[in-house]
């Protein structure tokens, strides 16, 4: 009866062991699909903070050149990640004693953005299009046009992966050639130094 009480014994010891491994099995299975799931949570959450990349660009800037200072709005699409073509537009108009100067035109521009891309590193611009200059004084008028040609090297940051500002500077060429007013005793050369500070968002 000793002998067959141990062997009854063992195999109830071993049939609870069987029973109990898919349990632990389980058991591990279980602990290890919530972390599974919280990396999986992180990943996504940080994909999302970053963002899809910038197609659009949409700045207000002011530009100046011979101590003359004018607002531009320009808008610029994505190419590729690192060249976009824009459209930029200007209107100033100022008023001094009994004489008025209107400046109004636009002009396309091709732009490369070396480093990072997507409207931010290293910028090189080009631009080319239509201005048109408009004097006023003791009942007078002049009125000027000229193409213009610019080139600029600057540099557009990203903050708050939306928010780009740059700065650039370059030359700007009037043809056919010099801009000389009579009237408010202001000569613009044909060619001459152009600065650009830009500030906007990408979308």
């Amino acid at each position: 009866m000793g002998l067959k009480s141990k062997i009854h014994g063992l195999v109830l010891l071993l049939g609870l062991s069987l029973c109990s491994s898919p349990s632990s099995a389980y058991d591990l299975a279980s602990s290890v699909k919530p972390r599974e799931r919280k990396s999986s949570s992180k990943s996504s959450s940080s994909k999302n903070r970053k963002g899809n990349p910038a197609t659009s660009l949409l700045t207000l800037g002011v530009h100046g050149f011979s101590n003359y200072l004018y607002p531009t709005l320009t808008y610029e699409l994505g190419i590729t990640r690192w060249l976009s073509l824009g459209l930029t537009g200007l209107y100033s108009k100022s008023h001094e004693g009994s004489s008025d100067a209107l400046l109004y035109g636009g002009y396309g521009s091709v732009n490369l953005y070396l480093g990072h891309g997507e409207f931010r590193g290293l910028w090189l611009h080009m631009g080319y299009g239509a201005w048109s200059f408009e004097a006023k004084a003791a009942g007078e008028t002049e009125r000027f046009f000229r193409t213009v040609t610019m080139a600029t090297i600057g540099f557009r940051g990203m903050f708050e992966n939306f928010l780009r500002i740059g700065a650039s500077g370059g030359l700007l060429h009037l043809t056919p050639g010099k801009l000389n007013s009579r009237l408010l005793s202001v000569e613009v050369p044909d060619t001459v130094p152009v600065m650009a500070v830009e500030v906007g968002f990408g979308f």
